[in-house]
C-alpha cells in the first residue's frame, strides 16, 4: 500500500486541506492531524482504507496507477475524439487592464503574482510530442490559436511556433486572438505570408470601448490605436475578425452599437 503518485493536496484554510488524486478528482478535506497520519499510511479503519481507496488517495501498486491513467486516456478519447484544436497560452502578461479581465481580477487578489512566458524549450517539446500523438490517430488538420494574455508580447515565440510546424505533413492552420494594439507592419507581412488569422477584441464605439478596455499606464485611447492597426491589415489585404464583449454598455447603447457595427 502506498500513495498515489497522482495523488495531490491543496491548502484552502487555516489547517483544512483538499487531497485529491489528479485523474479521479474526489476530494476529501482533512485537517493537519489527518493529513500528516494518511501521508504516513497510518490508517484508523477498515472504512477509512475503503475511502481512501476508491479516492485513489492510496494504491496497492503501480500497477493501479497505469490502468487509472489508461482509463483516463480512453474516457477521454471516447468523449473528445481526436486532439486537433489547440489553445497556445503563450503568456499571462497583458500591456491593457481591462475591468473585466479574468486574469486581471486574479492578478488583482494576488493569487498570481508572476509574468509567464512560453519558453522555446517547453515550444520544443510540446510540438513533438502532439507530432507523436498526431501521427499514431492520423491527425490531418489541426487548428492552433494563440492565445494569453496578449500574444504579441512574445512574438518572437509566436512566430518560431509557426514556422517550426508549418513545413509538417500535417496541414496546421493558425489563429491569434489579441488585442491590436502591438500590431506592426512586420508582423501584419508575416501572418499574411503564412495565412494566419488575426481577431481582434474591441468593443464597440470609442466611448463605450474606452469605458473597460485601458492601458496599463492608463494614457491613451486603445480605441485609436486599434483602428489605426485595423486599416494596416486592410491596407496589406488581411482580413480580420472581431471578438466583442457584450457589456451592459452595448446592450443599453444597442442601437449605436449596431450603426458602428455597420459602419466598421
Amino acid at each position: 500500500m502506498k500513495l498515489s503518485k497522482y495523488y495531490k493536496k491543496l491548502q484552502v484554510d487555516d489547517g483544512v486541506y483538499a487531497i485529491y488524486n489528479s485523474l479521479i478528482m474526489d476530494v476529501i478535506f482533512v485537517d493537519n492531524d489527518e493529513l500528516e497520519r494518511i501521508e504516513h499510511l497510518l490508517v484508523v479503519n477498515r472504512d477509512e482504507l475503503v475511502i481512501l481507496l476508491e479516492a485513489g488517495i492510496y494504491i496497492y501498486d503501480d500497477e493501479t496507477d497505469n490502468h487509472a491513467l489508461e482509463l483516463k486516456r480512453n474516457t477521454l478519447k471516447m468523449r473528445m475524439g481526436k486532439v486537433n484544436t489547440i489553445y497556445i497560452i503563450l503568456t499571462n502578461a497583458c500591456n491593457l487592464r481591462c475591468t473585466y479581465c479574468a486574469v486581471k481580477n486574479i492578478a488583482d487578489k494576488e493569487q498570481f503574482s508572476e509574468v509567464e512566458y512560453l519558453k522555446m524549450d517547453v515550444i520544443d517539446k510540446f510540438i513533438e510530442g502532439y507530432m507523436r500523438y498526431a501521427i499514431k490517430e492520423a491527425v490531418e488538420n489541426v487548428d492552433i490559436i494563440f492565445y494569453g494574455g496578449e500574444p504579441l508580447l512574445v512574438w518572437n515565440s509566436l512566430a518560431y511556433f509557426i514556422q517550426k510546424t508549418e513545413k509538417s505533413k500535417i496541414k496546421f492552420s493558425y489563429s491569434i486572438v489579441t488585442n491590436g494594439t502591438l500590431l506592426t507592419e512586420q508582423m501584419v507581412r508575416f501572418c499574411k505570408e503564412h495565412g494566419v488569422n488575426i481577431g481582434i477584441s474591441l468593443d464597440g464605439p470609442k466611448y463605450i470601448n474606452d469605458m473597460s478596455r485601458v492601458f496599463s499606464t492608463n494614457k491613451g485611447s486603445v480605441y485609436d490605436i486599434v483602428i489605426k492597426n485595423l486599416e494596416l491589415l486592410k491596407k496589406n489585404g488581411v482580413r480580420a475578425t472581431l471578438s466583442i464583449t457584450i457589456s451592459l454598455e452595448v446592450i443599453n447603447n444597442k442601437e449605436s452599437f449596431l450603426d458602428w457595427l455597420d459602419r466598421i
